[in-house]
């Protein structure tokens, strides 16, 4: 409606977040949450994922964790 998502049902946060996102533009809406939240997010949803294997899932802990520590220098600035 006028260029933008409707989310529709109060009830349905899914709709919300994705009219946020929709609306607001990725980059505006994730600029709202500290990046440690994000890459705890994102580490949940990715290690749930039945396609990793071991040697992957491996990666991923170590490449989350290096993005923590980056993100902690940049809170301290």
């Amino acid at each position: 409606m006028d260029g933008f998502y409707d989310y529709g049902d109060p009830e349905d946060f899914k709709g919300f977040y994705l009219a946020i996102l929709t609306n607001m533009g990725l980059r505006a809406a994730v600029s709202h949450v500290p990046i440690a939240q994000w890459l705890a997010a994102i580490q949940e949803v990715a290690l749930q994922n039945p396609k990793l294997d071991d040697a992957l899932r491996d990666r991923l802990v170590r490449a989350i964790a290096e993005l923590n520590a980056i993100a902690e220098c940049l809170d301290e600035r």
